[in-house]
């Protein structure tokens, strides 16, 4: 966890902490901007612009498809190569150098390797199985049968609860308006509930 994190903060770093970054993407979205006004107040002025754009539409995939070979595909070579460099654990001074496989060969030695690469397996094979257990359950649903609408309820409404739950329990156990100290766990949550009996002094 400490080389990801040293990782994304040297990420963050050297990507946001430049004033051309944010020039550029002040120029990309200047550009989409003017455009898109253009072409709803003035489309014989990109005319020729829009007709090449839907002529080539994979072209606004160019952005997205940046964005993603920087933050994901670059990320993860300096990552591995970061894996076989020479830094070592606690140094706080970057190194690039050649370090060989030696924090590969201690991570397969580790007696909590095994056990982690089996439950990454398990949820890699359980995953499709949910996945088609669900479109199997769509297409079913999508038939029109009879109690269709409440099972679709039942299978949606614990996404939907599940905000407003935590919400209400979360605001119901913080402290009240100016005070600092929150309620104890022995009081109730919810103020609708009553004690049947006095506490025991």
């Amino acid at each position: 966890m400490e080389q990801f994190s040293e990782f994304f903060e040297n990420l963050a770093f050297m990507t946001f902490s430049h004033d051309r970054f944010w020039v550029l993407c002040a120029i990309i979205v200047a550009v989409i901007l003017v455009y898109q006004l253009l072409l709803r107040f003035a489309p014989k002025a990109v005319g020729p612009v829009h007709h090449f754009l839907q002529r080539h539409p994979l072209i606004w995939i160019c952005i997205p498809a940046a964005l993603l070979i920087y933050f994901v595909y670059v990320s993860l070579g300096w990552n591995l190569w970061v894996s076989v460099s020479d830094w070592e654990s606690g140094q706080l001074e970057a190194s690039y150098g050649w370090g060989g496989f030696g924090n590969y060969a201690k991570m397969f030695s580790s007696p909590d390797f095994w056990p982690s690469l089996r439950n990454t397996l398990l949820l890699f094979c359980l995953i499709p199985l949910c996945l088609l257990l669900g479109l199997g359950l769509a297409l079913i649903m999508d038939q029109g049968l009879r109690g269709t609408a409440l099972f679709r309820t039942l299978i949606l409404l614990p996404f939907a609860l599940s905000f407003v739950v935590d919400s209400v329990t979360g605001s119901l156990r913080l402290p009240p308006a100016g005070d600092t100290v929150p309620r104890k766990v022995t009081e109730p949550v919810c103020p609708l509930v009553r004690r049947t009996r006095p506490a025991r002094e």
